[in-house]
């Protein structure tokens, strides 16, 4: 079945433009050139279109098409690179206490609330 697949890709081509094909493998290069300066898209174009590059139906690129090409490019480029470079949330690991409290002294008998202080803490687990 995957055989299949793969020679339909290869014989029908992708159903992207060339150029969009173009523009995906050399994103690297040519982001960093469009990064440096503001770009004339209808320079770009004409330099397209001298090495070749033509609209599906074999007519001429325009402009517009080539800049939203690329922009299209860009876009899925960086969303790409984003979802594959989210790193994994940390997450602290906390420890019980090993050390049980300190038992602290008995209360004077002639103090009722320090008894029942005592007592309640007793009773909590705090002693």
């Amino acid at each position: 079945m995957l055989a299949q697949i793969r020679q339909a890709l290869e014989t029908d081509g992708d159903r992207r433009s060339p150029l969009q094909q173009w523009m995906a493998s050399n994103f690297d290069d040519l982001s960093t050139m469009l990064a440096d300066a503001r770009p004339n898209w209808n320079r770009l174009t004409q330099a397209f279109m001298a090495a070749g590059f033509r609209n599906l139906d074999g007519s001429d690129l325009q402009p517009g098409s080539v800049r939203q090409t690329w922009y299209r490019v860009r876009r899925r480029k960086l969303a790409r690179q984003s979802r594959t470079s989210i790193p994994a949330p940390t997450v602290e690991v906390l420890s019980p206490i090993t050390q049980p409290a300190a038992k602290t002294a008995q209360p004077p008998d002639d103090d009722p609330m320090a008894a029942l202080r005592a007592e309640m803490n007793r009773r909590s687990g705090r002693i």
